[in-house]
């Protein structure tokens, strides 16, 4: 039967490997959480911006109840407490005689991970917009 011994010197070695590591994949949790909370608001506010354009288009209500639509369909990414601000912008226009609506949804998102934090602004901006013809 084979017994192995540890050397001299390798009694820590698996604390000092953890000590290491430890921080590094705590940061790439963080990371990959920033990330996963970023596209989750990116496709919310393009979402949010195509469901109010289109209920303006359809129904030939005024911007200022496409804004109200906006916010009051979209409390679970505006409220969230990570958003830091929000600016939402409808604008009905005419092109070439065909009514349009623009509908403009920008976010601005705390990140949390320290490193990618320092790299990308503060607070991290998304944004959704859409673009519908009225329907006559």
């Amino acid at each position: 039967m084979l017994i192995r011994r540890k050397r001299r010197g390798e009694k820590g070695q698996a604390l000092v490997e953890l000590a290491i590591a430890l921080p590094l994949l705590i940061m790439l949790l963080f990371m990959f959480i920033d990330f996963s909370q970023v596209m989750v608001a990116k496709i919310a506010a393009t979402h949010l911006a195509r469901d109010a354009a289109r209920y303006g288009a359809t129904e030939g209500v005024s911007e200022s109840s496409i804004r109200s639509r906006i916010i009051t369909s979209g409390d679970y990414i505006l409220d969230d407490p990570r958003t830091v601000y929000q600016m939402i912008s409808v604008n009905k226009d005419t092109v070439n005689g065909v009514g349009e609506i623009k509908v403009n949804i920008e976010l601005g998102l705390r990140l949390y991970a320290p490193l990618v934090s320092g790299i990308l602004p503060d607070p991290f901006v998304v944004k959704g917009k859409a673009v519908m013809r009225v329907v006559q």
